[in-house]
């Protein structure tokens, strides 16, 4: 039985931690030293707050508080300040210009969240551009200009479909790297200085992604989800290239989970000119229902680009709290998994390596599903993901005959 779990953040280098929460008996904490998520923890809730001390104990015992400590060359996480920057950027040149495109669809209250934690984010010079995507009202427009911020741009794509909403906000955008989230997430306030920092990590960094943690776990199908997927809690900075960086699927580079999420990533302006934009094929609002961010992924791997993990670029994300609507997800997840592997499928250098590698991939499958069992995830979830997969490949054949009409 899962319970209710009140999810927290304490910077270890304030000495005023201790967090409050007085209607829960258990606590997610993500521990930050410096700015810099070191891991969560889970914890009890004792009198009704979690202390400074208690996460301090449970980080020495659980967490590589001595080694990032090491690597500053501090002994005290107080020693430096909160400010102290201890993840230093890489030996590349950071983006000299930065924008944020947030597509939406008639989710006015949440927008107005997520475009408002945008704005606390970003300095005065970042570009923003809200494409509001087939909408049904005028809302959103509504929402954009109550805000009346200058950085602010509104874009009506009457097409619907996540991958086309993001093409029209990729090519509107002025940006040297340009930042994608969605409508249902709050960022952190050091979310673009993370990702920024993503690109210096490599000289051929051409997309970054970073940390997509659940905002809420009330219910059992959040806490399903929170289990399920590897970018809600992964700490670990990362680069995924072909060569030297590899990931661990037997499928890699055509199974990409791990390397991130379409809620938190960001592309630079030269590989996204060079991919040619997003499957529109692919995607919420596609027929196939997902797969666009995994197929970008994919293909920026396969044409010698490096992805940069990084998990200072934290995006807050507030999963489904209802069975049904987790089914429905789940399903679109299913179903966006096999479109875009049965695309890469199509062609001759991706249906060699996914030939070769099928038994491992078979293997690699089950074994995600033994995980998802042991961590309690329900096997009607499972199934209907599953299903989604059988459905994926034949929804993918007619999305791209729609899409192809529909640019015609």
């Amino acid at each position: 039985m899962t319970v209710p779990t009140k999810v927290l953040e304490v910077e270890l280098s304030d000495p005023d931690a201790d967090q409050q929460a007085p209607e829960h008996t258990r606590a997610k904490v993500l521990v930050r030293l410096h700015g810099v998520p070191l891991g969560f923890l889970e914890l009890p809730v004792v009198g009704g707050r979690v202390t400074r001390s208690a996460v301090l104990a449970a980080t020495a015992s659980s967490l590589d508080l001595a080694g990032h400590l090491a690597a500053d060359g501090i002994s005290d996480p107080q020693q430096a300040g909160r400010d102290w920057a201890c993840q230093s950027p890489g030996r590349q040149a950071a983006p000299t210009s930065l924008s944020v495109v947030l597509c939406t669809r008639d989710r006015a209250d949440s927008l107005r969240l997520a475009l408002g934690s945008v704005l606390t984010a970003a300095g005065a010079d970042v570009d923003i551009v809200v494409v509001d995507n087939a909408p049904r009202t005028a809302a959103t427009r509504t929402v954009v200009d109550e805000l009346a911020d200058g950085r602010v741009r509104y874009l009506l794509e009457p097409r619907p479909g996540l991958s086309v909403a993001r093409n029209t906000g990729a090519r509107a955008a002025t940006g040297d790297v340009i930042a994608f989230t969605d409508d249902d997430v709050l960022v952190d306030v050091h979310w673009l200085a993370g990702l920024v920092r993503g690109f210096t990590r490599s000289a051929r960094i051409g997309c970054v992604t970073g940390l997509v943690p659940s905002a809420e776990l009330e219910t059992a199908p959040q806490h399903f989800f929170d289990a399920k997927v590897h970018w809600s809690s992964s700490t670990r900075q990362r680069l995924f290239d072909l060569l030297d960086h590899r990931g661990d699927s037997a499928l890699y580079p055509y199974a990409c989970g791990m390397v991130g999420t379409g809620a938190n990533f960001a592309v630079s302006r030269v590989a996204y000119d060079d991919l040619g934009g997003f499957d529109e094929a692919l995607g919420a609002g596609a027929l196939t229902r997902g797969g666009e961010d995994l197929d970008w992924f994919v293909r920026t791997l396969t044409r010698g680009w490096t992805i940069a993990y990084e998990p200072s670029a934290v995006v807050w994300h507030r999963h489904r709290r209802d069975l049904e609507s987790l089914s429905e997800q789940l399903y679109g997840y299913g179903t966006g998994l096999t479109a875009y592997l049965a695309k890469h499928a199509l062609t001759g250098r991706g249906f060699r390596q996914l030939a070769r590698s099928a038994v491992g991939g078979v293997r690699y499958s089950r074994g995600r599903h033994t995980e998802s069992l042991d961590a309690g995830i329900d096997p009607a979830l499972l199934r209907r993901e599953r299903r989604g997969m059988l459905d994926g490949p034949l929804l993918y054949l007619r999305a791209r005959h729609r899409a192809a009409q529909a640019r015609r």
